[in-house]
């Protein structure tokens, strides 16, 4: 049975969406019916939706993107796509790492550590440390969502035993605290992971 996902595209994205699939249509001499006969099939060969407001995920908006970009003629475009799905990529494993610090009662300050035992182990601990906290991870895409993957697997077992009856979901807007015998939760703003220590940035 297919379930409904709980993505919410920013309203923001349409405006580039549409801009992006404009400049594929006129490319592509695409006006009318045509033109939406294209709008609905780059969505379902990229998403496999039918409407924009289906998309499931912001990787999946950005493979229409891509597609427009490839289509236009824009070949640089795809390329900064890529750039921002690494992007994306790296803060997750940096607010993930740091949260299973939190729940594991362990020093935030160690996280650095932490995701470099898990490379190790991977067997892939050719990471090149630039400077402090900051490091590229000179690897393909795939396997910089191994890590993602392996780091969300970890920190959703300990979401479990201390929160059983929250959503598992990625959360950066929380941060676990704990306190006499209990783990509380603390809203923090947007921008808190952003400036803790650490980054795992992908190389280009």
């Amino acid at each position: 049975m297919k379930t409904q996902s709980s993505f919410k595209l920013p309203t923001p994205h349409y405006k580039k969406f549409f801009a992006q699939m404009h400049k594929a249509t006129v490319a592509l001499g695409l006006l009318g019916d045509a033109a939406n006969d294209y709008y609905r099939n780059v969505l379902r060969e990229c998403a496999g939706v039918s409407s924009i407001k289906e998309l499931p995920s912001l990787d999946a908006y950005n493979e229409c993107l891509r597609r427009f970009a490839i289509d236009a003629g824009d070949f640089a475009q795809p390329l900064d796509y890529l750039t921002e799905k690494m992007k994306r990529y790296a803060y997750i494993i940096k607010v993930t790492t740091h949260q299973i610090m939190q729940l594991a009662r362990l020093d935030e300050r160690t996280a650095r550590n932490y995701f470099d035992s898990i490379m190790r182990q991977s067997r892939r601990d050719n990471c090149v440390v630039t400077s402090g906290e900051t490091f590229y991870l000179d690897i393909p895409p795939g396997d910089l969502l191994l890590f993602v993957k392996i780091l969300d697997t970890h920190l959703r077992r300990l979401k479990k035993r201390h929160f059983p009856l929250f959503p598992l979901s990625f959360n950066d807007r929380v941060r676990y605290v704990f306190e006499g015998s209990v783990f509380m939760l603390e809203d923090v703003d947007k921008y808190y992971y952003s400036r803790l220590p650490f980054s795992a940035l992908k190389s280009c």
